[in-house]
């Protein structure tokens, strides 16, 4: 998966803290959106979210790399519209 539409399910995941609501928002199915997370986290090394059957959180590391990378999803989508 593309590293740009990692970042954009991550931070769209951390803000509906729903994998349904993250999928209807981006348009794909929510398998889809809980697999490339899995993918995610893997790639990482970390757990990014704390998942039960009603809710969606982020971890300390989640909410640590939400912190850092919400500033330049503006200029990732910007690049990404270009090339």
């Amino acid at each position: 998966m593309h590293q740009h539409h990692d970042w954009r399910l991550f931070l769209s995941l951390a803000h509906t803290q729903s994998f349904t609501k993250t999928a209807h928002q981006l348009g794909l199915a929510r398998s889809s959106v809980s697999q490339a997370i899995g993918t995610l986290e893997d790639k990482l090394g970390m757990r990014l979210f704390h998942r039960t059957t009603r809710s969606v959180t982020l971890t300390d590391a989640g909410q640590a790399l939400f912190d850092r990378i919400r500033p330049y999803l503006p200029k990732l989508t910007a690049i990404s519209m270009k090339f």
